[in-house]
């Protein structure tokens, strides 16, 4: 796809001209929206290469939306943009005017619904999108089906559509009317980041790279919502309307790695009763999120390295090589920069996974977010049992909120949440306390134990118990690992002990690790 954010500037007046008097007429008679495609489609079809127009509408509000076809087709009163995260960052960080040229073969979501109105047929696309005030995003696509060459529009063609840009925008304002906002299903379901200040850098760095193939590479704590972050980056991609498939590469068996990543075929070892896709072939054409990524074993790494340099794979058995077209996603808490340095992660892996890094920053240094995230959980929960008056946190309790630091981030402020909306419907009278996890801890499980040196009787410093010491070498050794306790970089690796072993000398000492500040794994 070609994106002009100037007109190109190569064509003289005169090539123009004609079409600005013609269209001068159409502007003058301001024809209502039924008449007025009709009318501007006569105009236009003299002009450029086309079979029919789409015109597309949306605000930042979901389900607020239209779509125009002509000449009509009946699937276009039954489609939906699905847009709307995509809509949120065009109206918040995108470029005001763009005309972009592309066909079958490229991703979008104008593409992608003249994809659905038009199945199994070739088609170039020239779109002119407009964002008015912040609020108002409108398109004017012209389609050819008849696919008369392989660029079908040419330069002229773009300078013409940037000469009646701002008026054809104007002429829809007006009389394109948007249905109210209806309740989506899902419209709760995915973290509302653009309407977060703190993540403002974010947003702005996903909208650079959303339209782009390169792999991403989200860093963070654990709970700061990178999976939030690359699900809004795939729906703000050209890539919205094929899969998006999510691994957690710490949830699985090191035996069984390459098998999910690559898939395997019938017979390749115990079990395998059946070929099976890998999550790589499921998501072609689309977009894998590989989560916690530094926990691949070295032969996965080096499997996944040629998939991303040469765009093929083999299944485990197999003999077959496979084309695929997949665009990564990698996320992690680890230090990869460490993790190259011992030897644990490729180095040539990391280099081709960090392409463009984005670290989203803890909870704690972005405290204007809490009001927004507080609200965005007390309506979804509140959703699920089909509240319609939302309770809020009372100005003292919200000022706390905001003084403490959620070492869980958002994992424990939803959690919190959730608490609190269960607690309020015992009793709507009262007003909703919402509390941070650690406060509904029991004094004696707390997971730091006081471990101070006190002075003797005789004024001779009192060395710490040997239970302190241990108690003091476990929690350093789970606070280097995030709370992990097996598996590579776990805490049972860094004290060179079996795994079980530790957990019986933690159960012992009253050492708990399934805490919003200790991973939670």
């Amino acid at each position: 796809m070609f994106t002009f954010l100037f007109p190109p500037g190569k064509t003289p007046d005169e090539a123009v001209h004609e079409l600005r008097e013609d269209m001068k007429v159409f502007f003058r008679q301001d024809l209502s929206l039924p008449e007025g495609m009709a009318e501007l489609y006569r105009i236009l079809k003299k002009h450029f290469p086309l079979d029919h127009i789409l015109v597309t509408a949306a605000t930042e509000h979901p389900g607020e939306e239209r779509m125009l076809v002509f000449p009509d087709r009946a699937e276009a009163r039954r489609m939906t943009l699905n847009s709307t995260p995509e809509q949120l960052l065009a109206l918040g960080h995108g470029p005001e005017r763009v005309v972009r040229l592309g066909n079958q073969d490229d991703h979008g979501i104008t593409l992608g619904v003249i994809h659905r109105l038009f199945p199994d047929r070739k088609f170039s696309a020239l779109i002119i999108r407009a964002v008015i005030a912040r609020r108002f995003i409108f398109s004017l696509s012209l389609i050819d089906l008849e696919h008369r060459g392989e660029w079908v529009f040419q330069t002229m063609h773009v300078d013409a559509a940037f000469a009646l840009l701002e008026d054809l925008m104007r002429y829809f304002r007006r009389h394109v009317s948007l249905p109210s906002a209806e309740k989506q299903a899902d419209s709760g379901r995915y973290l509302p980041l653009v309407q977060l200040p703190g993540m403002r850098q974010v947003c702005e760095m996903i909208w650079q790279v959303s339209r782009q193939d390169c792999p991403v590479l989200l860093l963070g704590e654990t709970g700061t919502g990178k999976e939030a972050v690359a699900e809004t980056l795939f729906r703000a991609s050209g890539r919205v309307d094929a899969p998006f498939i999510k691994m957690n590469c710490g949830s699985l068996p090191e035996s069984l790695m390459e098998s999910e990543l690559f898939g395997h075929e019938k017979g390749a070892f115990t079990g395998a009763v059946s070929s099976r896709k890998g999550f790589f072939e499921r998501a072609h054409r689309g977009m894998l999120l590989l989560d916690e990524v530094g926990e691949l074993s070295l032969p996965a790494q080096t499997r996944l390295l040629r998939v991303l340099q040469e765009g093929v794979l083999e299944r485990v058995g197999g003999d077959e090589e496979r084309r695929i077209d997949v665009r990564i996603i990698a996320a992690t808490h680890r230090n990869l920069d460490k993790m190259v340095q011992s030897g644990s992660f490729r180095s040539d892996l990391y280099f081709r996974l960090c392409v463009f890094p984005i670290a989203i920053p803890p909870l704690r240094r972005r405290p204007e977010d809490i009001p927004v995230l507080i609200r965005f959980f007390i309506e979804r929960k509140c959703s699920e049992f089909c509240v319609q008056n939302l309770p809020e946190p009372s100005p003292e309790n919200m000022r706390k909120l905001l003084a403490y630091p959620w070492p869980g981030n958002l994992r424990e402020l939803s959690n919190s949440v959730e608490r609190a909306v269960i607690l309020w419907m015992g009793d709507m009278r009262r007003q909703m306390v919402i509390s941070p996890s650690v406060s509904f801890m029991p004094q004696e499980q707390t997971v730091e134990p006081e471990l101070r040196v006190e002075a003797a009787p005789s004024g001779q410093e009192r060395l710490e118990t040997l239970d302190m010491a241990v108690t003091r070498h476990i929690l350093r050794a789970l606070e280097i690992s995030g709370g992990k306790i097996s598996g590579k970089g776990g805490a049972a690796e860094i004290l060179d002990v079996h795994p079980n072993t530790l957990r019986a000398r933690m159960q012992k000492l009253g050492i708990r690790h399934d805490l919003p500040y200790m991973g939670n794994k």
